[in-house]
């Protein structure tokens, strides 16, 4: 009861500062730096309306029953982690039961990605290149295979008989 304005202190750090092992964030964030000094601010608000974006995409295109409702549950979160940041390995844990129902390579290969890169940032103490080197070698295969299940996706669902 006596932390009164000071309760929220961590959190409020947390928010304004973390953007530790994140993949489109850490690469907006980098493209904002020399074009202005909000670039933090700036990156975290069009991350927040993208996973937003998806989240109402979501509700409107979800599915029947508890399974539509589950996969897109499951989207948001997968969305949040590979937008947003701070993306530390232990927040991978919210979206890896899924993986159990749906298959989603991409999203096998980031519970484990996301862990290595963020536990090898200790082999190069501070040295911001060596790090975005491993973000970009974390993320990039995970991304790729995201786009082909996405694309083939895309062709599955057009069909033989379908217009794409």
């Amino acid at each position: 009861m006596g932390a009164g304005g000071q309760l929220f202190s961590g959190f409020r750090a947390y928010a304004e500062r973390w953007k530790v092992n994140a993949s489109f964030f850490m690469l907006l964030d980098h493209r904002l730096e020399p074009v202005t000094p909000l670039h933090f601010e700036i990156t975290r608000a069009v991350t927040l309306l993208l996973v937003a974006g998806l989240v109402v995409w979501l509700v409107w295109r979800q599915g029947p029953g508890v399974e539509g409702m589950m996969k897109a549950s499951f989207a948001a979160i997968f969305a949040q982690l590979l937008l947003g940041a701070p993306t530390l390995p232990w927040y991978a844990i919210w979206a890896a039961p899924a993986l159990c129902w749906w298959t989603l390579p991409g999203g096998v290969l980031f519970t484990f990605t996301v862990s290595t890169q963020y536990y090898a940032r200790w082999l190069y103490p501070g040295d911001p290149t060596a790090h975005d080197k491993l973000l970009v070698a974390g993320y990039l295969p995970v991304y790729a295979l995201l786009l082909g299940q996405l694309m083939l996706w895309r062709l599955r669902r057009s069909g033989p008989n379908r217009t794409p």
